[in-house]
């Protein structure tokens, strides 16, 4: 990409990048607890439970959401629980390495 910062890029995915799994039936987050991390889902079943969502409801997180972004500008809390269904793979970008970076 013409104009990107090649030194800036190649640090940031050294740095604050991951790859995160998580086994089925378990919690990648839970309501309230700090976000650490934004997760982009990758692959497998998570369904995103939260009493914000319309009667407490759920909603079924399909590949490639982004989850809790806001992390990267704001102090972020989570504001619901994401479970998975079976295991799953994120990219994960650290939020304190991304700041360093």
């Amino acid at each position: 990409i013409q104009g990107l910062d090649q030194q800036l890029l190649s640090r940031f995915c050294h740095v604050a990048l991951r790859e995160r799994s998580v086994g089925a039936k378990q919690d990648v987050f839970m309501d309230g607890t700090e976000a650490a991390e934004v997760l982009v889902s990758h692959r497998g079943g998570m369904v995103y439970w939260s009493v914000l969502l319309s009667g407490g409801g759920s909603v079924q997180i399909e590949q490639g959401t982004w989850l809790s972004q806001l992390a990267l500008w704001a102090d972020w809390h989570y504001r619901g629980q994401l479970v998975t269904e079976e295991v799953c793979d994120f990219i994960a970008i650290n939020v304190q390495e991304f700041v360093r970076v």
